[in-house]
């Protein structure tokens, strides 16, 4: 098997094991930078540092892990995650007294995390488009054929714009 399908075979595997929430075991050296590149666009607030660079540079390989997070959005893992982190979040404003909360905990926590999972789900788009090619693409057209949020609903027609 050469380099380039193993790596490719290996990022898939990741791309399933990171949603379903499943430590996979990968040789570091296929998986560990092109994950690292992914979670960095993904996460990245100002993205000043090329970030989106860095995945597209990826190519083909990044395709597998970025259509399931175009597909699916936050892994279970993440999203239990920050669900725990919203919650103590609004747990410690409950606890100042913060006339700011409007919203009970359980609305507030699922506002900020589908805000979340959008962001996921759109920066993976955009990321598709850059990369561009078949897979790419189909993993954008069959995203679009999906119900989606309008934000991300846009970033993956503007994804498929730039094919």
């Amino acid at each position: 098997m050469t380099r380039a399908l193993r790596r490719r075979a290996a990022l898939f595997a990741l791309a399933a094991g990171l949603w379903l929430g499943c430590p996979v075991a990968l040789a570091p050296e296929d998986a560990t930078e092109a994950r690292r590149a992914i979670v960095a666009w993904l996460e990245c607030e100002e993205c000043w540092g090329g970030e989106l660079g860095a995945v597209a540079a990826l190519g083909d390989d990044a395709v597998p892990l970025l259509a399931a997070t175009l597909d699916a959005g936050l892994s279970p893992a993440s999203r239990a995650k920050l669900e725990a982190q919203l919650g103590a979040y609004y747990d410690q404003a409950e606890k100042r007294g913060a006339a700011a909360l409007r919203w009970s905990r359980k609305d507030f926590v699922a506002h900020h995390l589908a805000t979340r999972d959008a962001g996921y789900r759109s920066r993976a788009a955009e990321a598709l488009g850059r990369i561009g090619g078949r897979d790419a693409e189909s993993a954008l057209r069959d995203a679009l054929a999906k119900p989606q949020r309008p934000s991300v609903e846009q970033s993956i027609r503007e994804a498929l714009a730039r094919l």
